[in-house]
């Protein structure tokens, strides 16, 4: 079934190179490098919109998430070159404060020229209080907690490593 209910509803669809049904029928398809190379998988918030639109209960969400682990673990070159490293910051800013720590992220990623583009909102959330200039720390202990769950649900042996494959 290809309702595209979910790509209707998608806060990036006009922003991606491939919408959700369309990453569903790669897979389906076999065609992974497809979805594996897209941008897609790097723009998706993972907010969740498509799999409640979704009729028939595909966890698109899921299969997004698993490309993305995979690209990770295969070391794949992803659609959108800097997001690898972003996701990566902002795990390690997690693990490491219980929260992310945004400016902490920029100086990570201080190589990237995607940073510079954004810059007048950086200012602008700063003006507004909505950016921190010191980290502050959330409940690590839950977090390291939370994390840990996760690890052992998804087989992952360390938090370094990918956890799912697309097959």
């Amino acid at each position: 079934m290809q309702c595209r209910k979910c790509g209707a509803g998608c806060p990036v669809s006009k922003e991606s190179d491939i919408l959700p049904h369309q990453v569903v029928h790669a897979l389906r398809m076999g065609m992974k490098g497809t979805v594996l190379e897209s941008r897609m998988i790097w723009l998706c918030p993972l907010c969740g919109t498509c799999n409640t639109r979704c009729p028939q209960g595909v966890d698109i969400m899921g299969a997004i998430e698993n490309c993305r682990n995979t690209v990770l673990s295969e070391k794949i070159n992803p659609g959108i070159p800097a997001a690898a490293g972003l996701a990566g910051a902002m795990l390690a800013s997690i693990e490491r404060r219980g929260r992310v720590y945004e400016l902490g992220i920029v100086r990570a990623m201080k190589e990237t020229k995607e940073i510079l583009r954004e810059f007048r909102l950086g200012l602008k959330m700063l003006y507004k209080g909505r950016l921190r200039l010191f980290p502050t720390s959330g409940d690590r202990l839950r977090v390291k907690k939370i994390l840990k769950r996760t690890m052992e649900h998804t087989g992952k042996n360390s938090e370094k490593e990918g956890n799912t494959r697309v097959e």
